[in-house]
C-alpha cells in the first residue's frame, strides 16, 4: 500500500478510482484494487502540497482545496490554481461550485472566486 504523510482527505471518483489529498505530498489517485495510478504533485506544476479538501465538480473535475489555495485538475489532469495572489487570503478549508460561481471557505470567511 501506498507509503506517504498524512491523509488529509479521501474521495471517490465518478470512474471508481480513489483520490487522496496528503499534507506535504499532493494527491495520489488509485484504482480499484488500490494501486497507484498517478501521482500529482510539484514535478505536475502543483504550487501548494498540501491538500486539505477535495471535490469533484459536475464537469469531473477534481478541485483541490490547499493550504493556500485552490487548485482544479481537468479530467484529462490539467488545473488551473488560485492563490494568494488571486485572491485567497489564508488556509482553504473547503470549495464549492455554486450558482456558476466558486466559493471557497478559509479561516478568514467565505470568499467568491
Amino acid at each position: 500500500m501506498l507509503k506517504r504523510e498524512q491523509v488529509y482527505s479521501l474521495l471517490m471518483l465518478p470512474n471508481g478510482h480513489l483520490a487522496l489529498g496528503f499534507d506535504g505530498q499532493g494527491v495520489a489517485l488509485l484504482d480499484a484494487s488500490y494501486q497507484l495510478l498517478r501521482f500529482i504533485d510539484n514535478n505536475d506544476g502543483l504550487e501548494n502540497l498540501e491538500v486539505m479538501n477535495l471535490h469533484v465538480d459536475r464537469e469531473g473535475a477534481l478541485w483541490l482545496a490547499l493550504y493556500d489555495g485552490v487548485a482544479r485538475v481537468e479530467p484529462n489532469i490539467s488545473w488551473t490554481s488560485f492563490s494568494r495572489d488571486q485572491g485567497i487570503p489564508s488556509e482553504v478549508s473547503s470549495v464549492l461550485r455554486w450558482n456558476d460561481q466558486l466559493l471557497v471557505t478559509t479561516m478568514l470567511g467565505v470568499h467568491q472566486m
